[in-house]
């Protein structure tokens, strides 16, 4: 029996919208196959499970809001009960597999309501119409206090000066504000309680742009990101960890962190278009069962952009993140001569409860040597 639950780590939440049944109690469901949508301030995510088996009963209904960790539904095998829910309506049965179309445990929520209630479901708004409606009534409501005026109407004076405005309009609240305030929360939050260092390097780029140009003689898509989150997921398995890795992707609401799956385990070709599918997931905002998954450290390339070198805050969650500048040619010592090498500057930020100074210097050194080695991945 497997829990499906909405997942609470990177989100900066404390509850979300189960906005969307995909499946029905009773139906059966692959391995990974969305069962729900949870809608939050950031984004959109697919619920999934990591096995296959039967839906259960959904514990809630959609519309409803759901605490962060909740379980809104059991994923049953062959001959499994689901649990009782507490407060569950007089005569209802559990779900069992095996359940056929049409019999007592598959109908679904917005007929019973949330399970463990006998009462009719409220029917709720959509997210969207929930926004569009927020921004009506910002716009119907009247002007927020925007100072002092005087006690007594102006004059109506032709002489009056051209140059005197209409005051500014009140500003109308957007869909981005949520984004942003739950940006703000997260970011404060992992301040506030991990305690940051950072350390960084130079790296030679010069394998890393050769290797590059090779690789997109085959395949135009690939980028240089497709490298530095190989070489990240190296390091890491270097230290005995999961290469998992989470990838900053900038959107039109903010910043996502999608997850790339075991990046330093997977074909090159293959993690290319792991990458790409995680940027497409982040810039719809809607992630999927990948994304639930807490990765040891989140990858940020800034390089495209001009940034030569930055750092950032470790999400909530992890333990690292590695924050990269742009590709240049710079002047390098060389024996007792000065040489042009393409380098670019990484810094590694960390949480201090997890890596001391030389844990960081080894995983750094590690990535370091993953990029210069760059090349032997393509074709792999």
């Amino acid at each position: 029996m497997e829990e499906i639950f909405v997942p609470a780590s990177g989100m900066a939440m404390e509850e979300a919208l189960l906005s969307e049944w995909l499946k029905q109690p009773g139906d059966h469901v692959g391995a990974g196959e969305a069962v729900a949508v949870v809608e939050t301030d950031k984004a959109s995510v697919e619920l999934s499970p990591v096995s296959a088996g039967v839906l259960g009963r959904h514990l809630f209904a959609a519309g409803t809001t759901v605490k962060a960790g909740a379980t809104v539904a059991y994923l049953l095998a062959e001959g499994e009960v689901e649990p009782e829910a507490q407060g569950s309506a007089p005569g209802s049965e559990p779900t069992r597999t095996g359940v056929a179309d049409g019999e007592q445990g598959s109908k679904p929520a917005a007929e019973n309501g949330a399970a463990g209630s006998s009462a009719p479901a409220r029917k709720s708004l959509s997210p969207r119409q929930r926004r569009a409606a927020a921004l009506a009534s910002a716009s119907a409501a009247p002007p927020p206090f925007s100072g002092f005026s005087s006690p007594e109407p102006a004059p109506s004076r032709p002489e009056q000066s051209p140059a005197t405005s209409a005051p500014e309009a009140p500003r109308v609240p957007t869909a981005t504000d949520g984004f942003r305030r739950a940006i703000a929360a997260q970011v404060a939050e992992s301040w506030r309680t991990i305690p940051h260092f950072s350390v960084g390097r130079d790296v030679d780029a010069t394998s890393l742009t050769a290797a590059l140009s090779v690789a997109r003689r085959y395949n135009r898509s690939v980028t240089i990101t497709d490298f530095l989150l190989s070489a990240l997921g190296q390091a890491l398995v270097r230290t005995g960890r999961r290469s998992d890795v989470g990838l900053a992707v900038a959107t039109d609401w903010g910043v996502l962190i999608p997850v790339v799956r075991d990046a330093g385990g997977t074909p090159f070709e293959e993690l290319a278009a792991r990458r790409k599918a995680a940027v497409d997931r982040a810039r719809s905002r809607r992630l999927g069962s990948d994304d639930s998954l807490t990765p040891f450290a989140t990858l940020s390339n800034l390089g495209t952009m001009g940034v030569d070198w930055f750092t950032g805050v470790v999400p909530m969650g992890q333990k690292a993140l590695l924050t990269v500048g742009r590709v240049a040619d710079r002047a390098v010592v060389e024996g007792r001569g000065i040489a042009i090498r393409a380098q670019f500057s990484a810094t590694l930020t960390a949480d201090h409860r997890e890596l001391d100074g030389a844990d960081s210097a080894r995983l750094l050194g590690y990535f370091v040597d993953a990029v210069e080695s760059s090349g032997g991945e393509v074709g792999t």
